[in-house]
């Protein structure tokens, strides 16, 4: 079986948020930010293995960031991703009548960011752990 290298999951997410929220006036490409996502789903690949601390729980919250308007700032970056059909259920087989809603990549975007966001805070305020 093949090795891959280890990749951390908190150095990944943060590359990722740095490219979402990238520098104003630049514009992103889906290209890149594909590679930003693919390298942050390999990474928590390694939540699972020994060498990564086991998960903490915290009484500690983090503040909602919700006043912070990542949406001002991603949806010029990514003004390409908009609107997009989805399946309100996991599977369509088997359903005479799926229900279709609409989704939204910039909304998306805006909740990796928020989450990121929550992780940076966990990993400052309560440490490594809790930040995983």
């Amino acid at each position: 079986m093949t090795e891959f290298p280890y990749l951390d999951p908190l150095v990944a997410a943060q590359s990722l948020f740095d490219y979402v929220v990238g520098k104003e006036g630049q514009k992103g490409t889906v290209e890149e930010l594909a590679l930003h996502v693919d390298a942050f789903m390999y990474a928590l690949r390694f939540l699972l293995v020994d060498e990564v601390a086991s998960i903490q729980e915290t009484d500690d919250e983090a503040p909602d960031f919700a006043k912070e308007n990542w949406r001002d700032i991603i949806g010029p970056r990514f003004s390409m991703l908009g609107l997009y059909w989805e399946t309100a259920t996991s599977r369509m087989v088997g359903t005479e009548n799926p229900e279709i809603v609409v989704g939204d990549a910039i909304d998306d975007l805006d909740d990796i960011v928020r989450e990121i966001n929550k992780a940076k805070w966990y990993l400052v305020n309560c440490g490594r752990d809790e930040a995983l």
